[in-house]
């Protein structure tokens, strides 16, 4: 890919990130449609493992000067510099640190390049240094885009049934390693950064409609799963067979597992009036992905069972990456049923005036 296509691409993830206003506060789901974003528009295939200096090389040495420095610290992990180009900006990572760890650092700096604004100019990552929303990203959209969650919990399900004690455990962390070319450290991160998500899957969720919630989110719910991870460090005894548990008494999972549970804050959403209700009802439950997308739309009644929400301007791969989701869809779908009193089928149309299309993304 050459320079004006990555710069293309960076310009196009600049302008998503201004509908969110303070990206301090992207959710975790957020966070991973952006990564989505990214894979395609590089054309990064997410069945096969992800080759960064690669990728790098072919889509940002002529904008990024990358240059590996021995730092008499190991905590020290890399740092950006990220200037507005023509000028260039400049990645360091640690070369005193396992090369199978500079790649998650580099990963870390890349997603700091393309997510994260010009202003602040200076971005360190280290285990020195306090961890922010920013870097918090970093961390997790590096960890998503090397380890792909819609990859790894499938295959990670499955292995883990053949764990019966401390060391099978660490001979899958092993493989897991080689498998996605990231330390042991990072797959135990993305373990327990992942144990809600794996604990829906081990419970028949399909992979497509797994819900994210917060660390937080998911305290204030009553929802308290201790990972392999932290089970497998705890425990000394063998083990047949472990499934992630609720520490409540809950044997199921909390009630519509297809999109977010949003228990706490329904009650004043129960009527909804208008379109504008609904987008309001997005805004101010925390899914501003979708109300960024969805605002400046209309809802288009068609005749007493359908439904079209009218996009007055082009819609983007990213915008039908979004809504083609399938919790996405559903959640749109059961606010405009809530609306009508009655199941409506939805359709997008873009009004490309003088000549309106259907589009099919659901």
């Amino acid at each position: 890919m050459n320079t004006t296509d990555t710069l293309e691409i960076c310009s196009n993830i600049e302008k998503i990130l201004e509908q969110f206003g303070n990206i301090n506060f992207l959710s975790k789901e957020d966070l991973y449609t952006l990564v989505d974003y990214i894979r395609d528009s590089f054309k990064i295939d997410v069945k096969e493992t992800f080759n960064v200096p690669r990728f790098f090389k072919d889509n940002f040495q002529d904008i990024i000067i990358y240059e590996p420095h021995k730092f008499n610290d190991t905590k020290i992990g890399g740092f950006l510099i990220k200037n507005k180009f023509p000028d260039k900006s400049y990645i360091i990572t640690n070369s005193s640190k396992e090369p199978i760890s500079t790649i998650f650092d580099l990963t870390h700096e890349l997603m700091h390049f393309l997510l994260h604004p010009e202003d602040r100019k200076y971005y360190i990552s280290s285990s020195l240094c306090d961890i922010d929303n920013f870097e918090w990203q970093a961390n997790e959209g590096a960890a998503e885009l090397l380890v792909p969650y819609k990859c790894f919990i499938p295959y990670f399900v499955k292995n883990i049934k053949n764990c019966n004690s401390k060391k099978d455990y660490i001979d899958l962390l092993i493989h897991l390693s080689n498998k996605y070319v990231v330390s042991t450290a990072i797959l135990e991160y993305r373990i327990t950064g992942l144990k809600y998500e794996i604990s829906q899957y081990e419970k028949g969720v399909p992979i497509d409609e797994i819900q994210f919630l917060s660390r937080r989110a998911q305290e204030e719910q009553g929802i308290f799963i201790t990972s392999y991870s932290e089970l497998f460090k705890s425990k000394k005894v063998e083990l047949k067979s472990i499934i992630s548990n609720f520490s409540t008494n809950t044997s199921s999972l909390p009630p519509d597992t297809g999109s977010k549970s949003f228990n706490t804050v329904n009650a004043p959403y129960n009527k909804l009036e208008s379109w504008s209700d609904i987008l309001n009802y997005f805004k101010n439950t925390g899914r501003i992905m979708l109300y960024a997308n969805l605002i400046n739309t209309k809802l288009r009644k068609i005749d007493d069972n359908n439904v079209g929400i009218e996009f007055s301007y082009n819609v983007s791969e990213f915008r039908k990456t979004l809504l083609s989701k399938k919790s996405n869809y559903d959640e749109i779908v059961s606010k405009i049923n809530i609306l009508f009193n009655k199941k409506m089928n939805v359709q997008f149309i873009v009004n490309d005036s003088p000549k309106t299309k259907t589009l099919n993304i659901n």
